[in-house]
């Protein structure tokens, strides 16, 4: 804990994590010896700005970090209101305009990760693992109960933050956003993300059918939670046979996971206003799953979990994604035509 070279916020070079996983305790229970067992959900991320102690143990203040696509989403409305905001910065200031409107943006996306949050993580709770804690299913499940019965508000959030910017401290310290962000730009960016989602989606159909005559016993190795985030509106080529399988688990009216059980959710069908971009970042994590067991020896088998974790754009973890799973079926084709 003292080793200076895991020092929070050091100059230098730190080899101490600045990115991690904001957590849920989902349950607990304490048992017979006095140890406390806990069931931890993960739910965002987070940078750490700076540390305020760093033995016993490091405390630090952490700022939320969503994904930049997420909040490209409403820089632009954001940037109108700050224009509009007739007590605040001056329109001379276009940099700080720029700088406030992308924090603005910032914490508009961090509240609609907040307004999603019960349906995107099912609480998991002790007595729902089937080896009483001691293992759970690595994803978590939606939950079709909790899909939100009121639209979310970005503009309030943004005007309430707006409103308060000018007279907050540290206004000069905010990140400036990317380059060319309109309107415009987040359409492009969107559209690439959806059809990259799609390719992922096509390699991963085939991967489980290279599987299959490799191993025609086998089953479909996919976890089912991450089935449930299949696009619904897509035309799917010829021999792609994913959507099947989904139609036949909601037909069935399925229970799945591993370690806990719960019901199948085909997050399209239980929240049509749920937005393509959070179901895309929510494979662009769950799809790491699967590869962590198969990347070994291949390319980019360099993007461990953190690294992973530290990419701050829903696009790039997908295209890591399909890289992945390029070079895996590659090897598996050329394994099955050797045989």
């Amino acid at each position: 804990l003292e080793n200076p070279r895991y020092r929070l916020c050091e100059d230098g070079d730190s080899d101490a994590a600045h990115v991690g996983v904001l957590m849920k305790v989902s349950d607990y229970r304490q048992l017979d010896d006095g140890r406390l067992l806990l069931i931890a959900q993960a739910l965002g991320r987070f940078r750490i700005v700076d540390a305020t102690q760093h033995a016993p143990y490091a405390i630090a203040n952490v700022e939320l970090t969503p994904d930049r696509e997420l909040i490209q989403e409403y820089y632009p409305a954001a940037l109108d209101l700050v224009g509009a905001d007739e007590a605040g910065i001056g329109s001379d200031n276009v940099k700080l305009l720029q700088a406030v409107a992308w924090e603005a943006a910032r914490i508009a996306a961090v509240n609609e990760a907040m307004h999603w949050e019960t349906f995107e993580y099912r609480n998991v709770y002790v007595n729902d693992t089937l080896t009483g804690g001691v293992e759970v299913s690595p994803i978590a499940n939606y939950d079709s109960a909790e899909v939100p019965t009121t639209a979310f508000d970005a503009e309030s959030v943004m005007r309430d933050y707006i409103d308060t910017a000018v007279e907050s401290s540290g206004i000069e310290d905010l990140d400036e956003p990317p380059n060319d962000l309109d309107a415009a730009s987040f359409e492009d960016a969107k559209r690439e993300i959806l059809n990259i989602e799609r390719e992922v989606w096509k390699d991963v159909d085939y991967l489980i059918q290279l599987l299959g005559a490799l191993n025609p016993n086998g089953g479909v190795p996919v976890p089912t939670q991450l089935l449930g985030l299949l696009p619904s509106d897509q035309e799917w080529p010829e021999g792609f046979k994913l959507n099947a399988y989904v139609d036949r688990l909601k037909a069935e009216k399925a229970v799945v996971g591993t370690a806990s059980k719960s019901p199948f959710v085909a997050v399209d069908d239980a929240a049509p206003a749920y937005p393509d971009l959070r179901r895309a970042q929510r494979l662009s994590f769950g799809i790491w799953v699967l590869l962590d067991s198969l990347l070994a020896g291949f390319s980019p088998a360099a993007s461990t979990r953190q690294s992973v974790l530290e990419l701050d754009s829903i696009w790039e973890r997908l295209d890591a994604a399909l890289r992945g799973l390029n070079a895996i079926n590659t090897a598996l084709k050329n394994t099955l035509e050797k045989s």
